[in-house]
């Protein structure tokens, strides 16, 4: 027998769907390193990095060095722009990254 298209079949139909918990994934945490930058920094950068010396070695999520600046100016997402410069700061070696456990309060995906 041929199917009429666009038809299911009942056993397509029926079938749950099986879904797999999330994984728990570590946070990562920035920490300053000893290299400096060579040029001056200004801006949004300057703030991240500030931020970042502050914390003084304790390793601070995108979300805790976003909440510590102030970004005037932008209509960027606070920690997006954190991200973004400490990706950059990673790149250059002025930070490194310590993987800490997720906090319960974060969003899993």
């Amino acid at each position: 027998m041929a199917r009429k298209e666009g038809a299911v079949a009942e056993t397509e139909q029926t079938a749950p769907a099986t879904t797999r918990p999330a994984p728990v994934r570590a946070a990562q945490g920035y920490v300053r390193t000893d290299k400096t930058p060579t040029k001056e920094m200004r801006g949004q950068g300057k703030e991240v990095m500030d931020a970042l010396n502050a914390a003084g070695g304790t390793p601070l999520t995108a979300k805790e060095v976003a909440d510590r600046c102030v970004f005037a100016g932008t209509r960027q997402d606070k920690e997006r722009v954190a991200g973004f410069y400490l990706s950059q700061f990673k790149k250059e070696g002025f930070v490194k990254v310590s993987e800490t456990p997720a906090s319960t309060d974060a969003p899993q995906a």
